[in-house]
């Protein structure tokens, strides 16, 4: 049987090359092809590395919203991250939680182009982020989402009752217990 263990070092250092050297490339094919790669990977490293690892590469994911046109690749990466994270029971991806929140959640306030393939998608990843992290963090993502209603804004409104929506749905045992 092949266990996570057995290659789980060697992932890391094909982890580490491609976080170090390659995401930093200047073509947005490799760029985008190391992103989708870090997130694969995320499931096999070794939980000591991805923990460590976690304060460096949630915010460089985060950073390339600001600089990749196709967000989809990102929000793919970027939920696998969160998946094995949680997966692993992270310490240090609560302290992420603020800022990655705030970028996923203007992620889906953001005009979403019904006739783009890539845009949908991206929409529906950047959900499934909510969802990941509210069977873990409901608590949080709840803190997060309530005092956005209040906001006068309505795109963020709209965005936060579609927030909402995901969380109850995909999290429903989890937010069971927050009714009033």
């Amino acid at each position: 049987t092949v266990r996570k263990d057995t290659f789980s070092n060697e992932i890391f250092q094909a982890f580490d090359l491609l976080f170090g050297n390659w995401l930093q490339s200047r073509e947005i094919k490799v760029r985008l092809a190391v992103i989708g790669a870090l997130g694969q990977m995320s499931y096999f490293l070794p939980n000591e590395k991805l923990e460590e690892q976690l304060p460096r590469l949630i915010p460089v994911m985060l950073s390339f919203y600001k600089k990749q046109t196709e967000s989809f690749y990102i929000s793919k990466s970027l939920c696998q991250i969160l998946e094995a994270s949680v997966i692993l029971g992270s310490r240090s991806l609560e302290m992420q939680l603020d800022p990655l929140l705030t970028v996923l959640h203007s992620q889906i306030s953001s005009t979403l182009d019904s006739n783009s393939p890539l845009v949908l998608k991206n929409h529906n990843e950047v959900l499934r982020c909510f969802s990941v992290l509210a069977c873990s963090l409901p608590d949080r993502i709840l803190a997060f989402l309530i005092p956005k209603l209040e906001n006068n804004n309505e795109k963020l409104q709209m965005g936060t009752l579609v927030i909402l929506r995901q969380v109850i749905n995909s999290a429903s045992i989890q937010m069971e217990s927050k009714r009033p």
